[in-house]
């Protein structure tokens, strides 16, 4: 994938999915449902206070009428409703408004809800760097602190199907430390190489430890003398913990004006949690982003 827009191409193709928005008395949130809906991609189920939704909603000379508004009073209530939505079967897609991300993965998590599908939840970023050739993921710079090796395998395993979703055949992971040769002291590099290790054989390529570098730069490994199958053509960065990927994340977006899609993988549906600095378009492609992924559990089911 060479750019986010690609993305909104395959969602105008798709039929129409069913968007839960928890919380929706969120102008930022609310407005991204609102187009994703105007470019026929989705239906809309908004939770949360209904006379602030109705409020906004006016605010924009917009009707109520095509969606499906549920009262919920406290922020708790809106996950909770927002998610027995999801669990009846009336929702593909749940997207963050004004509720507390902590709020809304406890009622998400609840096994009465019977959401969670994978080992882990995890955040997969996907983001499109100016000047840089093609889409490059990011994962986890979103929910897992410091994972251990077996929640990075978990994270990568969530990134990997995510990917092959997008049509990936095979993805090119670097997975990212500050050095290229395992290190006792650095325990980051330990995992890395066990990573790679555990890869071995299988259709994606996943190289480590690597330093940002190299995984960045074919003309970087040349000058180490180190050969590589991943650098300078990375589809994913695994990073060693949350610090990693918010910094690197945040570099792309605000020194490299990179736009970028953003998912919670894990759940039975796709989850997104859009943050308030997010660009409008940027929303959308999460959007777009969670409906591929909704189109594609779907189908496997």
């Amino acid at each position: 994938m060479q750019h986010l827009t690609d993305l909104f191409g395959v969602a105008d193709r798709l039929p129409r999915s069913r968007l839960v928005v928890a919380a929706a008395q969120d102008p930022a949130s609310l407005d991204a449902a609102l187009e994703a809906h105007q470019r026929g991609w989705i239906d809309l189920t908004l939770v949360g206070d209904t006379q602030k939704i109705r409020e906004l909603l006016s605010s924009k000379d917009i009707s109520p009428d095509p969606f499906c508004l549920i009262e919920a009073g406290t922020l708790e209530e809106a996950a909770a409703r927002s998610i027995s939505q999801i669990s009846a079967g009336k929702g593909d897609i749940l997207l963050k408004g004004l509720v507390d991300t902590g709020i809304l993965l406890k009622a998400l998590l609840n096994k009465e809800a019977g959401l969670r599908r994978s080992a882990l939840l995890s955040h997969l970023m996907l983001y499109e760097v100016p000047g840089w050739k093609k889409i490059v993921g990011m994962s986890d710079g979103g929910m897992n602190l410091a994972p251990d090796l077996e929640k990075k395998k978990a994270i990568l395993d969530n990134a990997l199907e995510a990917m092959e979703k997008l049509g990936y055949e095979s993805v090119r992971v670097a997975v990212l430390a500050a050095k290229e040769k395992p290190d006792p002291a650095m325990p980051a590099t330990e995992d890395a190489a066990k990573l790679a290790e555990m890869y071995k054989g299988s259709r994606h390529i996943v190289e480590g430890p690597l330093a940002l570098d190299l995984a960045l730069s074919k003309e970087a490994a040349q000058a180490k003398g180190f050969t590589s199958q991943v650098a300078g053509e990375p589809d994913l960065l695994l990073v060693s913990a949350i610090e990693v990927g918010n910094v690197l994340g945040k570099a792309f977006t605000y020194l490299a004006h990179a736009q970028s899609a953003g998912i919670i993988l894990g759940a039975a549906i796709p989850v997104l949690v859009v943050s308030r600095s997010d660009s409008s378009v940027s929303k959308l492609y999460s959007i777009a982003l969670g409906k591929i992924l909704a189109a594609s559990e779907r189908s496997h089911h």
